[in-house]
């Protein structure tokens, strides 16, 4: 009887336990299932039979150990359940740091990308601000100069002139004679074509000096105009085109010319240097 009963209660729990298995399959499968011991109802008994008394007490042993193994299971269920939500739990608190790190860093890269884009778009806007304004006084500046030789022209026309009249009345008055001829060959260059004489300044630090020399150039006898070539880092190069040749004497009459020195006087070519007070 008591075998029975124990038999059907081992069958039942199997059937559950299968069935609980089958629902929700545990990952500790290498924890052993507990032995089953036997059932309650077989444990009771009136007899005073010795054997059978022992038998029971070895019964309710089984049943004892099997409540154990079983507590056991639970228990380490229980605790690999719970590590295994701290791990989960972790994980997830990772990855949302993780994510919130690399959104704070998507964000920082974003702003010093936003504000690089408006540090150089500002800058550009300076720069096109100031070559604005750098085309603008040089568009001044070569008006100034290009209006310069226009006022030179009409007081140049009459030295153009004056040699042309001068020598016929010369030769006519005294053609078999010497001397008119000894000054022909200083004034060559009026009967034929102008001649382009290249002038450079050394020393000129502003534009005013620049043009004064300019306009001091094209006020002189013999001369038809005066073009500004080049005027960068106190260095001015001008192209006279004159009847004549030009000398360090024309230039020593520049109101601006105190101190000035020759470094070449050529027919094509008249350097000088300007002392820094005169510039």
């Amino acid at each position: 009887m008591g075998a029975l009963l124990s038999t059907s209660w081992l069958d039942t729990g199997d059937d559950v336990n299968d069935a609980d298995q089958d629902r929700h399959p545990s990952p500790l499968t290498s924890i052993p299932s507990p032995t089953a011991g036997a059932g309650s109802d077989a444990l009771s008994t009136a007899s005073d039979d010795p054997a059978e008394l022992r038998a029971l007490l070895e019964q309710a042993r089984e049943r004892l150990i099997f409540y154990e193994s079983y507590d056991r299971i639970i228990g380490e269920n229980i605790r690999r359940t719970g590590e295994l939500m701290l791990d989960s739990i972790a994980v997830r608190e990772q990855a949302k740091a993780q994510a919130e790190r690399a959104d704070a860093a998507q964000s920082e890269l974003d702003a010093r990308i936003a504000s690089s884009q408006r540090e150089h778009q500002a800058l550009v806007t300076s720069l096109r601000d100031e070559l604005d304004a750098l085309q603008a006084g040089l568009d001044r500046l070569r008006s100034r100069l290009d209006a310069v030789p226009r006022k030179a022209a009409p007081a140049s026309s009459p030295a153009r002139s004056a040699p042309a009249v001068a020598p016929p009345k010369k030769d006519t008055a005294e053609e078999p004679a010497s001397p008119p001829m000894s000054p022909s060959p200083s004034h060559e260059p009026v009967k034929g074509e102008p001649n382009r004489i290249d002038v450079i300044a050394q020393g000129v630090t502003s534009a005013a000096t620049a043009l004064s020399l300019q306009r001091f150039l094209g006020e002189l006898e013999g001369v038809i105009g005066v073009e500004a070539r080049e005027f960068a880092e106190g260095i001015l190069r001008l192209q006279v085109t004159a009847h004549r040749s030009l000398s360090g004497d024309d230039l020593a009459r520049w109101p601006g010319g105190a101190g000035l020195r020759v470094s070449q006087e050529q027919p094509r070519l008249l350097e000088v240097e300007l002392s820094p007070n005169a510039a």
